[in-house]
């Protein structure tokens, strides 16, 4: 009897911890969504400090600094959370998608988060193309673009890689293909939005003038 009360009292506090921890979890969270970074980070210290190994702790940890424009510090921690846990790679790369729509070099954020998850690049270069609608920023559209064109590279890359293996994969080769098709299209879809805009800001002569390129070229309403 002795040992099963035991076992209970230690089944009670795993338990209490856990639900300790859950609950650390999200003040931090909350604190975070607030803008109190600075006591989330102490929060989430505290906890580190008890479980060093906990990966959660170091994921919120990261995005705290990163909020708070440690880039260092951020991505220190989240590259601990990564190793520690590869299963949190798709929402460390949202919380590096997170801090490039906030803070200044974005695209730095933005490549780091393709490294992380590269399925996450469709959702950065929609953003991307909203805030240049939007702003009409030369800058924005610059980084929406290179970010779908490195996409469709890394596409290209897959198939070349799918190309050289042996045995050659055919379900890996549609995969693949598949993935490419879809960043191709991503980038057309955004250099088709620069056109359209740039077009817009562009005197009657100036479109005309783009309509019969290159040089000597005539449209068929002239000819």
């Amino acid at each position: 009897m002795k040992t099963i009360a035991r076992l209970a009292a230690v089944a009670a506090l795993a338990a209490a911890l856990v639900g300790c921890r859950a609950h650390n979890l999200r003040r931090a969270e909350a604190a975070i969504a607030r803008g109190d970074y600075e006591n989330a980070e102490l929060l989430l210290q505290r906890m580190l400090q008890r479980s060093p190994q906990d990966a959660e702790a170091h994921l919120l940890t990261g995005k705290a600094r990163l909020l708070r424009g440690r880039l260092e510090g951020g991505a220190e921690q989240l590259e601990i959370a990564a190793q520690l846990d590869p299963g949190l790679k798709a929402r460390i790369a949202r919380v590096y998608f997170d801090a490039g729509t906030r803070l200044e070099g974005g695209r730095m954020y933005f490549q780091k988060a393709i490294q992380h998850d590269p399925q996450i690049a469709p959702q950065i270069s929609a953003w991307a193309l909203k805030a240049a609608q939007s702003k009409a920023d030369a800058q924005q559209w610059t980084q929406a673009l290179e970010t779908a064109q490195t996409q469709y590279r890394a596409g290209q890359d897959q198939i070349r890689a799918a190309l050289r293996k042996e045995p050659f994969e055919l379900e890996t080769m549609r995969a693949v293909m598949t993935k490419t098709r879809a960043a191709r299209q991503n980038f057309d879809q955004i250099l088709q939005g620069v056109f359209a805009v740039a077009a817009s800001k562009m005197s009657h002569a100036g479109r005309q003038a783009l309509a019969d390129w290159p040089p000597g070229r005539k449209s068929a309403s002239k000819q």
